[in-house]
């Protein structure tokens, strides 16, 4: 297993700080929260409104759709009018949002190394806990589903990358743990050499692991969000009726109540059939809980976590939302309001290598907005190589824009004439919501 300050340096390459806080077990021991939890209610769906804040966007740059077409954002909070808001075709993909990860959409790195406390004067202890809590956990997950230990001296960029290797074999009872797999550090080896192909083995199963989970996830969620329309349950079982329409139903069934008369037969929705039942085999139903409805239950149902690890992470997320003020939850409804607009495709740039990549948009609920064909890793060719890989993939005809908080990011954007937005605060995120809220699927047109 891979000692604590090499794991940190790549998970984070560039900023490294030792770890000062009492390890945990994340297999074994759950996270505690510093407080009492207080339940959250989720809402897959964000304020649509406009906000009453007026300021201008504080970015000016001019945008390039290919030769000789500009579109810019620098007017966007003043009026547009309809022949300068041309509708986006829908179907194909017109416009590319291209997002760092790391001090971006979360908090992370800033968390262990300090930086996080200091800038917002809150606890650098507090914080390390935090970041550290975090850190066991995906390294834990990595490990486990995405094959951390394996890519250490072959660090991929994208889970298609050896794609021209992979001979089809059906992996469902592949074992890898005995395949023998070894990438020594130094020259790559020959093409011809097998370990290529059990490296492509790897990056598929790791896509199909990463897609099984947003499936289950998805199904969690819907399955929390149906689950609230069960305001009943049936109190008993009820063999037979002589009712017309009547139902007939076994104990604790969950119960979706149509209408309610005075009668005391109301009309019901048992097991997807309607009909009615006696008002006195009913009985109300508690609501699932709130937190069910993020659909991180799915990251069990998938195998990824135990309920041991989802308990923790749960708990992480409280906490990391009370110490960010809700750094995540803004850059959710930013992403929310972006990928509202037709045609929006959006992607992942990170200097963080794959396995952990995949692994934090699973545990940071990102993995709606990116699927795993749009998560890239530049911790080995660099920013420039994977945004040119992005630029080729989807064509000269979409608008594009990219986001971030470092210079790597910012540098290679302006390079290759792709508008840079920097995100430094959470006022940053929240002013990107109302932009995209504003366009309301359109895209502003210079004449």
């Amino acid at each position: 297993q891979a000692k604590p300050s090499q794991r940190r340096q790549r998970f984070q390459p560039l900023e490294t700080q030792p770890v000062k806080r009492k390890k945990l077990n994340p297999s074994k021991e759950v996270y505690k929260p510093e407080s009492q939890l207080m339940e959250r209610p989720y809402s897959p769906s964000f304020p649509t409104k406009p906000s009453a804040h007026n300021n201008p966007i504080p970015f000016g740059y001019t945008l390039i759709r290919g030769p000789g077409s500009n579109v810019s954002y620098q007017d966007i909070n003043t009026k547009i009018v309809s022949q300068d808001k041309p509708k986006l075709r829908t179907g194909i993909c017109s416009v590319v949002h291209i997002f760092d990860l790391d001090e971006t959409l979360i908090q992370f790195n800033h968390l262990l190394n300090g930086k996080y406390a200091a800038n917002n004067g809150k606890s650098t202890d507090r914080a390390d806990q935090i970041g550290g809590a975090l850190e066991d956990l995906i390294f834990t997950v990595t490990e486990d589903s995405f094959f951390f230990k394996d890519f250490e001296n072959c660090v991929q960029s994208h889970v298609n990358s050896q794609e021209d290797k992979d001979d089809g074999k059906d992996l469902s009872s592949y074992k890898f743990e005995e395949d023998r797999f070894s990438w020594e550090a130094g020259p790559k080896p020959a093409l011809a050499h097998p370990v290529w192909r059990k490296l492509a083995y790897r990056l598929r199963a790791m896509k199909n692991r990463y897609s099984e989970a947003v499936k289950a996830i998805q199904e969690a969620r819907n399955s929390a969000v149906s689950a609230l329309k069960y305001t009943y349950k049936t109190k008993y079982e009820l063999k037979t009726t002589t009712a017309q329409n009547g139902l007939t139903f076994v104990a604790n069934e969950p119960v979706e109540v149509i209408k309610q008369e005075s009668s005391g037969w109301w009309t019901v929705k048992i097991n997807g059939k309607e009909g009615v039942a006696p008002s006195n085999y009913l009985e109300p139903a508690p609501p699932p809980p709130a937190a069910d409805r993020d659909g991180l239950k799915g990251l069990v149902l998938s195998g990824i976590l135990t309920d041991t690890q989802l308990a923790s992470l749960r708990n992480l997320h409280d906490d990391l939302s009370d110490f960010t003020n809700k750094w995540l939850e803004a850059a959710l409804r930013m992403m929310e309001a972006l990928q509202s607009v037709p045609g929006s495709q959006l992607v992942m740039v990170t200097n963080t290598e794959l396995p952990a990549a995949l692994t934090k948009a699973l545990l940071f609920k990102m993995s709606h907005f990116f699927p795993v064909e749009n998560i890239y890793s530049s911790a080995k060719i660099g920013k420039k190589a994977v945004f040119e890989t992005i630029k080729k993939r989807f064509g000269p005809d979409p608008y594009w824009f990219s986001f971030g908080d470092g210079d790597e990011e910012e540098n290679v954007s302006h390079e290759m004439k792709i508008p840079f937005l920097k995100i430094k605060s959470q006022e940053d995120l929240r002013t990107l919501m109302r932009m995209a809220e504003r366009l309301d699927g359109h895209i502003p047109v210079n004449k």
